[in-house]
């Protein structure tokens, strides 16, 4: 399996929409993907105690509906050429699934990161309010109906988006390099703002729809650990369409005894790659872990990961721009 996956990374070119990437890409992705297989794994050396771990900081955004959304971010070095990954937890989760692991893993290698508290979760209160204290964690997963996931889209994740505007106009970072990375229920999550991100008009301050200024279409990539099939109050199976049309990549990760799982991921990898193209990557890692679980226990999920957005997202040659209307500018 790591084999025909490091094929893939090496030898295949990108999805209809990524294209343009360029063929120029395959050398340094192979180089990337041998060093990421190797004996002992890079998110291995990244975790010893000698390592440097990437700082971050704790920020409370809000969203349109007044709920303080706590994010941790882990800005990127590569200023305006930064790309950046969106890490969402899955049930009963907080962003501490990622703060101390799989967040500066990334970080050190190059990405601006958020990692999110979804309403309901961590530090972030189910309805408007004052935030939950720094340290302590309100979990209120039992309590959410659907009304409350389907608010995540245009809610905690549109906050988090703006969030990562500033930050691009600020010239920090690219937020036309993005992906998501969803566990468990946050998978739909993911898949829905996808669609959200995409059905976004540009700025209508162009005669042609190529010239224009886009509001959206950034997400490039998702990563999607042991993907739920269906969620309260939630159309999956049009978000997921959604991402099959756009030709997106995405990883999707699955513990090989995940009783929970129910042949979901194969399900979700086969409808999302009809034609079996290249760019849908279906990994079955030993053991019945699940979302999150598969994180930090020597599966190399990290080394997947990373070897994977580095392909899709870390390489892009998609340039900086400004992303305000240039009838306002």
């Amino acid at each position: 399996m790591l084999r025909l996956m490091i094929d893939r990374l090496s030898q295949t070119s990108l999805c209809g929409r990524c294209r343009a990437w360029g063929q120029s890409l395959a050398l340094a992705v192979l180089a990337t993907c041998v060093s990421v297989w190797a004996p002992e794994s890079l998110y291995a050396q990244a975790t010893k105690p000698a390592a440097a771990v990437s700082r971050f900081e704790d920020k409370t955004l809000v969203t349109k509906d007044g709920i303080p959304l706590k994010i941790s971010y882990f800005a990127g070095k590569k200023g305006k050429d930064t790309p950046v990954v969106i890490l969402l937890h899955g049930k009963k989760g907080s962003r501490q699934n990622f703060n101390s692991s799989l967040a500066p893993f990334l970080n050190d290698a190059g990405y601006a990161v958020v990692t999110v508290d979804l309403r309901g979760h961590g530090e972030t209160p189910l309805v408007p309010g004052p935030a939950v204290a720094p340290g302590a964690t309100k979990n209120n997963a039992p309590q959410l109906k659907p009304r409350d996931y389907q608010a995540m889209i245009p809610g905690d994740l549109e906050a988090v988006k703006k969030f990562l505007y500033d930050e691009h106009m600020a010239e920090k970072l690219n937020m036309s390099k993005l992906a998501i990375l969803g566990a468990d229920f946050s998978t739909a999550i993911a898949t829905a703002y996808t669609e959200l991100d995409w059905s976004k008009i540009p700025w209508d301050d162009a005669p042609t729809v190529a010239a224009r200024t886009p509001r959206g279409q950034d997400v490039r990539a998702l990563v999607l650990l042991s993907p739920e099939g269906s969620i309260q109050g939630m159309n999956t199976a049009q978000s997921e369409t959604a991402v099959r049309i756009l030709g997106l990549p995405v990883l999707i990760g699955v513990g090989s005894k995940d009783t929970a799982d129910k042949g979901a991921a194969k399900k979700l990898a086969e409808k999302l790659n009809p034609d079996k193209r290249d760019h849908i990557y279906l990994e079955t890692y030993e053991g019945g872990l699940r979302g999150t679980g598969l994180l930090g226990r020597k599966l190399k999920t990290e080394d997947h990961i990373l070897a994977f957005l580095d392909k899709y997202v870390g390489k892009s040659t998609i340039e900086w721009r400004d992303r305000r209307s240039r009838l306002e500018r």
